[in-house]
């Protein structure tokens, strides 16, 4: 079972190596709640953050099946991110299967295993078999003798992105702020590095839509290596802005794609019409308005690693940052995204917003979801560096 990691349980304490280790979990400190269904020693949950949604049934011969269902969408059919996540409590070590039931969307996430001692291993290959029609997938595995988590990646909660952060914020002096809550009521936090009276501004997101753990992942490189590079004296002249989880109310749910309100934050952008995005939209304006935006990037995962980007001859005051960035994201040992070209004035984008209203080159960075932690980390942070060269020559050519 190859990619080990120690890591996902719940309010977990993530230290700055996040990406290759997170933390070693004591032994059978998993919680889970509601029973789904139970058959052959075996019980099903799914009662616990960032757990899927999912019904379940037990067939005549004693078979397992979970059906893995979309959250409530207020505007038409969801984007196919079809995340599961269920605990499978073994009254005894053996091997067990369970048949995930898609309905009409398709198998996406390759599963992970989460055992009692906190580690996650991706599962081989071999071990799903996906139906031709790619409606269901045979997940079949070794289960030890009490609880084995199995998700579409290692869970990635609320607590524990945001304790990531805060961690972070203890090494490198990061300021955290509230700055709204989530249509249930949670905190919106943000955290700031820099002088206050900074006049340049780099701000990055990720989260909005919850299954995207390889955005999130590609997130924190980002910000540690910026954080970890950027020479004596930047902070002073620049501002960080950044915020780990813009919709946790969705993952909190274990949601593919929407807010509570049943609508995906990233095309909310103009209307802030949910709570979420309102709160957001609002606060980096009054943090950001009134300087320059160097860079506005918004962390996503998809098939494979590519970035959206408006095109280069756009009229953005830092369009230069554009081709700078691509011309440098040139290490043959890292992932070399795929650049796409485009800037729709009415898709309610964060990276339309970014430009329309903060006159900021947005940027939306896409992981692939089965993309390697180590390739991750590799664009990740070439996108750091290009970003700090980007911003010293420029004060340089200004000076």
């Amino acid at each position: 079972m190859p990619g080990k990691l120690k890591c996902g349980v719940p309010g977990a304490l993530l230290a700055s190596a996040w990406l290759a280790a997170c933390v070693t979990a004591p032994a059978n400190d998993f919680r889970y709640g509601e029973v789904l269904c139970e058959s052959g020693g075996l019980a099903i949950s799914a009662d616990f953050p960032s757990g899927g949604q999912h019904g379940c049934t037990v067939g005549e011969d004693g078979a397992i099946t979970l059906s893995v269902m979309a959250e409530t969408s207020t505007s038409g059919p969801i984007n196919p991110s079809p995340w599961y996540a269920f605990a499978v409590d073994a009254a005894r070590s053996g091997p067990a299967s369970v048949t995930l039931d898609y309905k009409d969307y398709e198998h996406r996430y390759s599963p992970w295993l989460r055992d009692g001692d906190g580690t996650w291993s991706k599962l081989d290959g071999a071990a799903t078999q996906v139906s031709e029609d790619e409606h269901r997938a045979v997940i079949s595995f070794d289960a030890a003798r009490g609880t084995t988590v199995v998700a579409g990646h290692p869970l990635l909660t609320v607590q524990a992105a945001l304790s990531s952060m805060r961690a972070l914020a203890v090494e490198h002096g990061f300021d955290e702020a509230v700055y709204g809550r989530s249509m249930e009521g949670r905190e919106l936090s943000a955290f700031t590095k820099g002088a206050s009276n900074a006049g340049t501004v780099i701000i990055a997101l990720t989260r909005q839509h919850p299954p995207e753990v390889t955005g999130a992942k590609g997130y924190q490189a980002f910000v540690e290596h910026l954080l970890e590079t950027a020479p004596a004296g930047f902070w002073g002249d620049h501002l960080l802005i950044t915020v780990p989880v813009a919709n946790p109310d969705g993952v909190e749910h274990g949601h593919w794609r929407l807010n509570m309100g049943g609508v995906d934050l990233n095309r909310d952008w103009y209307t802030q019409a949910q709570p979420e995005i309102a709160a957001l939209t609002a606060y980096l304006e009054r943090e950001a308005g009134g300087r320059r935006v160097l860079a506005f990037l918004d962390f996503h995962s998809t098939w494979r690693t590519l970035i959206y980007s408006p095109p280069f001859e756009n009229a953005s005051p830092d369009a230069a940052l554009l081709p700078f960035l691509q011309g440098t994201l040139d290490d043959p040992s890292c992932t070399q995204p795929e650049w796409i070209f485009g800037h729709n004035e009415t898709s309610g984008t964060s990276k339309s917003w970014a430009l329309a209203t903060l006159g900021a080159p947005g940027i939306t960075v896409e992981f692939g979801d089965d993309e390697a932690e180590a390739n991750i980390a590799c664009t990740a942070e070439q996108i750091a560096e290009s970003l700090i060269e980007f911003a010293l020559t420029d004060a340089s050519a200004a000076d």
